[in-house]
């Protein structure tokens, strides 16, 4: 398990060689990324009754969340 010093340094690496902020970095990397049609991630979440499910589609949006695997 990584030390939480040694992550905090990975972290300001890290949005230092991407030029961005390190909220913006650890939003990215936890999928809090609001779906929109200019960002493509090739799934869509369809709702059913009593839930749903993703699928592959070239122009969907959604992200998949952490741990859910990518659907064939």
């Amino acid at each position: 398990m990584l030390e939480a010093e040694r992550a905090k340094e990975i972290e300001a690496r890290l949005a230092s060689l991407l030029n961005v902020p390190i909220q913006d970095l650890r939003d990215y990397m936890t999928g809090n990324v609001r779906a929109g049609g200019g960002r493509r991630t090739g799934y869509r979440f369809i709702r059913g009754t009593h839930g749903g499910s993703y699928v592959t589609d070239p122009k969907g949006t959604d992200m998949l969340p952490a741990g859910v695997e990518a659907p064939r």
